[in-house]
């Protein structure tokens, strides 16, 4: 599918840009429990396993779950493109509504794919159906993960603290001790984006984020071609409330309705996250290098 994408004002004030210690985590859980689709980090995952616990194996066993099919994402608790230490990052996560840590659990138990109504935790507490459909596709995909959701129908808040301090650990064992440097590397290329944004402007500078990405000359609209069959193009203009997001295989677009998606396949350059926030600011999550592919050193140039 290609996604057609106008801007009417280009201006620089228009992006942001930033990095996140705590999706860096998630996205390395993603990678760590499929790994098998991500052939090229296998060393990494063989070196993150042996640093690990046999309580912090058997914690992320029970997690896989929701790592399983693409990064875990709490966009309602972690802002996207904002810069925050993890000590702040942890803190939010606590410190939120219980139903913003929920909801992402819940919605990948009860939907199968990407396209879906939001189901609220009250509404999903209050319905044995939802339950019950839930814990039925956690026993067929990954039953080791059962006890989250019983804990999660039972005491959310418990839930909760429970994730934040598997979280913790395996971000202070798997992620800490190199993140000083990948943090380095990720300001690096903020910096550079922010250069090319200031010099060329928004398009060019969007443009030469990923090769699927590129500017129409005839409009001056951004083109979003992930590799895979084209499809029906859809046409987008983005108002307050639309997003554009890049999931693990997918370029997301979602207006306030079902996100419509296309294949990504498995390029080793991973194409970088755009946002339209309410603000009206198209904020990029910067997505080189990442955790993971700093750690496996196939970092795209």
């Amino acid at each position: 599918m290609t996604i057609r994408l106008q801007l009417h004002n280009t201006g620089a004030d228009l992006a942001a840009f930033g990095c996140s210690p705590a999706h860096e985590t998630l996205r390395s859980l993603h990678v760590l429990n499929a790994v098998k689709h991500h052939p090229l980090h296998i060393s990494w995952a063989l070196r993150t396993r042996a640093r690990m616990s046999r309580e912090l194996k058997d914690e992320t066993e029970r997690f896989a779950f929701w790592c399983l099919d693409r990064p875990l994402v709490f966009q309602e608790i972690w802002p996207q493109a904002d810069s925050w230490s993890w000590a702040d990052e942890v803190s939010a996560l606590l410190a939120a509504p219980v139903d913003h840590f929920a909801d992402p659990l819940i919605r990948s138990a009860v939907q199968t794919g990407t396209v879906g109504p939001r189901i609220r935790l009250g509404m999903f507490l209050r319905s044995t159906d939802l339950q019950e459909q839930a814990l039925s596709r956690i026993q067929t995909r990954h039953p080791a993960s059962l006890p989250v959701m019983r804990e999660l129908i039972a005491d959310p808040e418990r839930c909760r603290e429970r994730f934040a301090a598997f979280l913790v650990s395996y971000w202070q064992t798997c992620v800490m001790p190199d993140w000083l440097a990948m943090e380095t590397r990720l300001r690096s290329d903020i910096a550079r984006r922010g250069h090319a944004l200031s010099r060329r402007g928004l398009p060019r500078m969007l443009e030469e984020l990923s090769p699927h990405v590129r500017l129409d000359q005839s409009t001056g609209d951004v083109l979003i071609r992930p590799p895979g069959p084209l499809g029906d193009p859809l046409d987008l203009t983005l108002a307050e409330q639309d997003q554009i997001l890049r999931s693990r295989r997918a370029l997301a677009a979602c207006c306030g309705t079902p996100s419509a998606t296309g294949t990504r396949g498995g390029s080793r350059r991973r194409t970088p996250e755009m946002y339209a926030c309410p603000n009206g600011v198209l904020r990029i999550s910067n997505a080189l290098p990442s955790s993971v592919a700093s750690s496996s050193r196939h970092v795209a140039r």
